[in-house]
Order: structure tokens, then sequence, then C-alpha cells
């Protein structure tokens, strides 16, 4: 039973990971460009 949760968590763990990588991924590029407009605009 242990081993089929600690599957679970290392799972949930890893798609955590991949969303976060794609958030960033996509809102980077974004966040950037307005950090350049904030400051030098």
């Amino acid at each position: 039973m242990k081993d089929i949760l600690y599957g679970l968590g290392a799972v949930l763990l890893l798609a955590l990971m991949v969303i976060w990588g794609l958030a960033l991924a996509l809102a980077g590029p974004a966040l950037l460009k307005f950090c350049i407009l904030y400051l030098f605009g």
C-alpha cells in the first residue's frame, strides 16, 4: 500500500513540475517584456 502512495506522490510531483515548467515557458517572455516596459517605458 505504501508503495502505491509513494508512486502516486511521485507522479503528482512530476505533473506539478511539468505544469510549472509550461507555465513559466509561456509566461516568461510576457513577464520579461512587461518588466522591460515597466522599467524603461
